[in-house]
């Protein structure tokens, strides 16, 4: 992982070790306008920055949008489908650009019900705009994790 230490490009941008897997956290502001799912141009140096520091490595990308509390007002979206468009946005810049092979990636969007802190003040909001890049090995789970049950293994008929 000493790679990734590497990724200290802006503050706006944290590496944390959570939920047994490595965390890119990264601003919405880096990436994305306000209320808007299309990438910023000036977010295609820093994905690919991250691609190339990922790619080599034996990891599966899961991205995930998040959105804080404050409702979108868009009629034909709310915050959980904004979360959603900005992950797929970023998956698809990642396979269209050819950074990230598809079959490693995979795209979420949990829109406000996963803050990172309360939503109570104009900062805690920004930090609760964000979309994470959660690294997990893509190792054989059946052999690092044998207690886990296959429930199609233990139908009753």
């Amino acid at each position: 992982m000493t790679q990734m230490n590497r990724l200290r490009l802006d503050p706006s941008i944290k590496l944390v070790k959570e939920r047994g897997a490595v965390i890119l956290r990264i601003n919405e502001s880096i990436l994305f306008s306000p209320g808007t799912s299309q990438l910023k141009p000036s977010a295609y140096p820093v994905l690919a920055k991250v691609a190339g520091l990922i790619r080599p490595l034996p990891l599966q990308l899961r991205v995930e949008g998040h959105t804080d509390d404050i409702p979108y007002s868009r009629s034909d979206m709310n915050n959980w489908d904004l979360s959603v468009a900005r992950s797929v946005s970023v998956l698809k810049y990642f396979q269209t650009a050819e950074l990230f092979p598809l079959d490693r990636m995979s795209a979420v969007g949990y829109g406000s019900e996963h803050p990172l802190v309360d939503n109570d003040t104009p900062e805690n909001r920004a930090k609760n705009r964000r979309v994470e890049f959660v690294l997990e090995s893509l190792g054989n789970y059946r052999e690092q994790l044998p207690y886990l049950i296959d429930a199609n293994e233990q139908l009753p008929f």
